[in-house]
């Protein structure tokens, strides 16, 4: 138990030593930098004439020079001819850019020889192949859902969703009819 007490009192004069060498250290640091940066000088108002010592100083003579420079007298003369004269007319909004004027693109020639333009299909129906399954007989079903998460189970040849009908069922592909635009669709049947 002796041994244990003997050993805490070095470590803690130790740390006695080094907690006093942080503190001055800290106080020069700030001693520094109230000497240097003229936090003093910023923190008084000064309400009298500055004294001899500070307006000799470099530091105080860069200070009223660089004032110097700013005339305080406010010279109501030309203020008033500026706010006479009539404001500038801008004829755009200083806000609004404007996407730069491209040259119009040629009209398409349409020629005896050339095809014309195709419509673009309708976008595939959100049908979703989920699985396929042959039964004993071969009859193919399979499970397929749509954009509002319904489950079907369908058969070839049935119509589902009173939207569309199934044309034929395969391991590999399911491919359905939409009734209302005509078009024939393959769906992918996941492995």
């Amino acid at each position: 138990m002796k041994a244990h007490t003997q050993l805490r009192k070095p470590k803690a004069r130790l740390d006695r030593w080094v907690s006093a060498a942080l503190g001055l250290v800290c106080l020069l640091l700030v001693a520094y930098l109230i000497r240097y940066s003229g936090v003093w000088a910023q923190a008084s108002p000064s309400r009298s004439k500055p004294s001899r010592a500070s307006s000799a100083s470099p530091r105080g003579r860069d200070r009223r020079d660089e004032l110097a420079q700013f005339d305080p007298v406010v010279k109501l003369q030309l203020l008033n001819e500026l706010q006479s004269r009539p404001a500038p007319h801008f004829s755009r909004d200083p806000f609004e850019y404007l996407a730069p004027k491209l040259p119009p693109t040629p009209a398409p020639v349409v020629t005896a020889a050339s095809p014309p333009p195709t419509p673009t299909p309708p976008p595939p129906p959100p049908i979703k192949a989920l699985g396929f399954m042959e039964k004993a007989g071969g009859v193919r079903e399979a499970t397929v859902t749509d954009e509002a998460e319904n489950l079907y189970v369908v058969h070839e040849n049935e119509t589902f969703a009173s939207r569309y009908k199934v044309l034929k069922i395969s391991p590999t592909v399911i491919e359905i009819e939409d009734t209302t635009t005509h078009q024939t669709i393959q769906i992918p049947v996941p492995e």
